[in-house]
């Protein structure tokens, strides 16, 4: 796991795509914990490779346009995803949230994870 300190989605793409990598796209529990682990030992909050962009409410992998199949949304507090205000399109694991899948406006900054295919 390759990872930088406060980036929007739009330009953490491009820094993965450098890299011969992508932003990070979990598709097992396992992975998904994986992932998990490490956000926690920073504290911070984690951009994963997920977006609505194209379809509000319609979830995929932004690499392979696949849509999730295995999926951590947050629920417990607040039921996520939520499109809150009409501006959240970009998939995190949130420091808030328990780590838990959030969507949140693509333009934030937060950390993220670049993986190898």
């Amino acid at each position: 796991m390759i990872t930088w300190r406060d980036r929007s989605t739009v330009q953490i793409q491009s820094t993965c795509k450098s890299l011969d990598s992508m932003l990070a796209e979990p598709k097992d529990m396992i992975a998904i914990n994986f992932l998990k682990s490490n956000a926690k030992m920073f504290q911070e909050t984690f951009w994963l490779g997920g977006s609505d962009l194209a379809a509000e409410g319609v979830w995929v992998w932004t690499t392979s346009g696949q849509g999730f199949t295995v999926t951590d949304w947050h629920t417990s507090t607040i039921h996520e995803p939520n499109n809150e205000n009409g501006t959240e399109h970009c998939l995190n694991m949130n420091k808030h949230l328990d780590y838990e899948w959030n969507d949140d406006n693509c333009w934030n900054e937060n950390r993220f994870a670049c993986e190898k295919p």
